[in-house]
């Protein structure tokens, strides 16, 4: 798990808990944290000198020499669940839930 923000944890995607999350019954939504969507990470490294098209979807992380280790994120916010679902078929990478941290 970890924290993307202050107030969101983000954890491993467990199909079950995402249908959990998109139908809270109504009662129990007070004592659940608040679902904030889908987020796809992928891990990599690249070279200084390398010119990437989507240059402001990396985040840099330590850089050792020329290489800097980057992550690249992608948000769903679609409440939908046939579209979080086919969509994270598609995806490769990690696949993380969003959560309000309280």
């Amino acid at each position: 798990m970890l924290l993307l923000d202050p107030g969101t944890l983000c954890k491993p995607l467990i199909p079950r808990e995402l249908h959990f999350y998109l139908h809270v019954p109504r009662e129990m939504r007070p004592f659940v944290p608040a679902y904030k969507g889908v987020i796809q990470v992928h891990h990599g490294h690249a070279s200084e000198d390398e010119d990437d098209e989507d240059d402001e979807s990396w985040c840099p992380g330590k850089t050792s020499g020329s290489e800097a280790s980057q992550f690249r994120v992608q948000i769903c916010s679609c409440n939908e669940e046939r579209l979080l679902l086919r969509e994270a078929s598609s995806w490769s990478g990690s696949q993380c839930i969003l959560a309000t941290v309280e």
